[in-house]
This record gives C-alpha cells, sequence and structure tokens, in this order.
C-alpha cells in the first residue's frame, strides 16, 4: 500500500537482496547477524519505501504461532536495526514500517530498471546487453541465506505468496545467472 512522504535519500546505503542479505553504508559492510532481524529487514527491502504492517512483519517472524509478546520484540528488532540503518531510513507508522530506499539503492531494482529497459528495446543486441547487465546485478538466488533461516516464514517465500503464486521475474535471475555463460 503506497503512502504519502519524502522522498527518501539514500544516506549512502545499498542494498543486495540477490545471493545473501547484504546491506552497505558508503561501501563498508553492515553486519546483521540475527536472523530474527534480518527477517524483519529482507521484508520491509520486498517491499522498499511502502508500508509493511506490524501483522505481517509478525507472520514473517512466527508464522500462526506469535508469542504474547510479539508486538513488543517486533519493536525492539526494529530498534536495534534503527541503531544500524539510522532513524530516517526505517521509518514507523501507526500500522507498521517502512523502509526509506530509492530502487537504485537496491540491486533488486536496479535488475528490475535494466530487465524493464530491455524489455522497451526494439533493438536485439541492445536488448541483450541489458539483460546481461540485468543478471551481472544478480549475485546469486534472491535471500540466498534464507535456507537456514526460518523455512516458510523467511520472506522470500512470502514474496511468492503475495505475488499470486507467480515466481517474480527477479526470483529465477539467480538461477539465470548461473547458465548465462552458456548463452553467450
Amino acid at each position: 500500500m503506497p503512502i504519502p512522504h519524502d522522498t527518501p535519500t539514500d544516506h549512502g546505503l545499498r542494498f543486495a537482496l540477490f545471493g545473501p542479505l547484504t546491506v552497505t553504508r558508503d561501501g563498508r559492510t553492515i553486519t546483521i547477524p540475527q536472523t530474527k532481524h534480518r527477517v524483519v529487514l529482507a521484508a520491509l527491502l520486498l517491499r522498499a519505501d511502502r508500508l509493511v504492517t506490524v501483522e505481517d512483519l509478525t507472520t514473517h517472524l512466527w508464522d500462526d504461532a506469535p508469542p504474547v509478546t510479539a508486538r513488543k520484540t517486533l519493536q525492539g528488532y526494529v530498534a536495534r536495526l534503527r541503531k544500524k540503518l539510522g532513524h530516517e531510513v526505517l521509518v514507523s507508522h501507526p500500522a507498521g514500517y517502512r523502509i526509506a530506499a530509492r530502487p537504485d539503492q537496491l540491486d533488486l531494482g536496479r535488475f528490475a530498471s535494466l530487465a524493464a529497459e530491455a524489455d522497451r528495446t526494439q533493438d536485439a543486441d541492445a536488448r541483450a546487453r541489458l539483460l546481461r547487465a540485468a543478471l551481472d546485478t544478480a549475485a546469486g538466488p534472491p535471500l540466498a541465506d534464507s535456507g537456514t533461516a526460518n523455512g516458510p516464514n523467511w520472506p522470500s517465500g512470502w514474496c511468492t505468496r503475495s505475488s499470486g503464486g507467480r515466481t517474480p521475474r527477479w526470483r529465477s535471475a539467480g538461477t539465470a545467472r548461473c547458465c548465462r555463460g552458456c548463452a553467450r
């Protein structure tokens, strides 16, 4: 659900969803080792600059069995993420949270932009170059470190469910990336 807000500034932050979830500020890695914090961050990044409800985040974290203290615990996770990312980056709303990030701050956003440009291009060579550049942004399957996280709670499963069961185009990019050498 889009919400009115100021245009986000980048604060030197970059987010990688292809491969393991990675955050950098001005080229330096910001370590977020706790699984639950990574689940919250991944869910927010998959819906960057849009509201993610407390209910959605609770489902990602605990599926159908949230603790009685779920809301308070989630607030603690968000507070710890804010210490690493900044208060102006992870924004609270009455119904949930939003990560203020532009598409160009996410490898996923750069992939989508290049793929969309390729779709609009009539020239086959230019289209191939753009698609190769899009695949180059994919450092592996999306959220590759999710296999050891919370299974269905991890947002990689959520993004397929939220797209009506269809696998979004970017979800297969990591797999396609390993085969791109064959097509050259």
